[in-house]
């Protein structure tokens, strides 16, 4: 079942993105590392381009959109352990909103640990929603 369920995690994982004239500000990838018998990490990783960056789950209220994970099923075929961490991030004050705002430059990296609930389970979908800006 373990190597089963490393190769087939994700085929559901699906992505929104607002991008400004770039063809592709931000390239996504994702992985899935086996912690233990029972728990596993997902990760999802964004190189983003020079002069982009995207917004931290943790952006000040009144700025500009924060990212979201949603993930399905979450609680009935699988439970999330803890929240979704993310990787190092920058905090600068917005004059546009007037807030100081959370950001990822080049690279955004956000990881969640999962623990099976259900004998058969093979699957899930994650959707991301995230803001991306340029400057």
């Amino acid at each position: 079942m373990r190597s089963a369920l490393r190769f087939l995690l994700f085929v559901g994982v699906s992505f929104l993105g607002y991008t400004q004239t770039d063809n592709t500000p931000a390239v996504w990838s994702h992985s899935v590392t086996q912690l233990s018998d029972t728990v596993y990490q997902l990760t999802f990783s964004a190189k983003i381009q020079p002069g982009w960056h995207i917004y931290s789950q943790h952006t000040a209220e009144g700025g500009s959109l924060p990212s979201t994970f949603t993930f399905e099923k979450a609680g009935a075929a699988y439970a999330l352990l803890g929240p979704t961490t993310e990787s190092e991030t920058q905090t600068e004050y917005s004059e546009v909103f007037e807030v100081e705002e959370t950001f990822f430059t080049d690279r955004a990296v956000f990881t969640q640990r999962i623990k099976p609930l259900t004998p058969g389970f093979r699957q899930l979908s994650v959707t991301l929603f995230y803001q991306i800006c340029k400057e």
